[in-house]
């Protein structure tokens, strides 16, 4: 009886102290560093960066004073299609204005 009593308190810390580790957690979706860079998981420095504040979504991060690193930046294809289109338009406001130039 005495043995049993001792199993059961050594099961019962065993499930306290069982239940208070943490299970491998899930990594943030953006970490933002201490420099204030936003890293997501397609980052080159996403793994690297150990000091960070973590964000559920690119946007959370950026909204709280974080910023895109330059690889981000580069990369991001609605950047390159609004580029282009601004590129696109001043060529043609370019275009308009030398027609319109007096020397011309």
């Amino acid at each position: 009886m005495k043995g049993l009593a001792v199993i059961a308190v050594a099961l019962c810390l065993a499930g306290i102290v069982w239940s208070g580790t943490s299970h491998a957690a899930e990594p943030p979706a953006v970490k933002k560093s201490d420099s204030g860079i936003c890293h997501d998981d397609s980052s080159v420095h996403y793994e690297r960066t150990q000091k960070f504040t973590p964000y559920d979504s690119m946007e959370a991060c950026l909204a709280s004073g974080g910023r895109e690193s330059r690889a981000a930046r580069k990369m991001s294809p609605m950047r390159w299609i609004l580029a282009a289109a601004a590129t696109a338009g001043l060529g043609l406001l370019g275009w308009f204005w030398l027609r319109r130039s007096p020397g011309r």
